[in-house]
């Protein structure tokens, strides 16, 4: 599968390069599509916050898989990116819990 051809490269370190910049570039614009495919409301909005984590999924399992094939140093950084959105997500969710009209208001507190 697609760890044996990644076990198969040369350059590890340039691929991490690649990788890091497109799993960045990916999960910003998830999360982009969500906010402005929710715009109209923030119930909407609110809800749309959980998916995201399920959604990351499947960058998370090939993560798994790199780090099974190249350690877990390999994989750290990437792996934070997903947990920077997640957190970011959480903190979203509390924030919309607290402030639920904050939308409609300038999003102000």
């Amino acid at each position: 599968g697609l760890i044996g051809i990644f076990s198969q490269l040369p350059a590890k370190d340039a691929f991490e390069a690649f990788f890091k910049r497109d799993l960045a570039k990916r999960l910003l614009k998830k999360q982009q599509r969500r906010w402005l495919a929710t715009s109209a409301g923030v119930g909407d909005l609110m809800k749309s916050c959980l998916p995201i984590v399920e959604s990351n999924s499947l960058e998370a399992d090939f993560l798994e898989m790199l780090k099974d094939e190249c350690g877990s140093v390999y994989v750290a950084g990437l792996e934070g990116c997903i947990q920077d959105l997640d957190n970011s997500n959480l903190l979203l969710q509390d924030y919309w819990a607290v402030h639920p009209n904050a939308a409609r208001e300038g999003f102000g507190v």
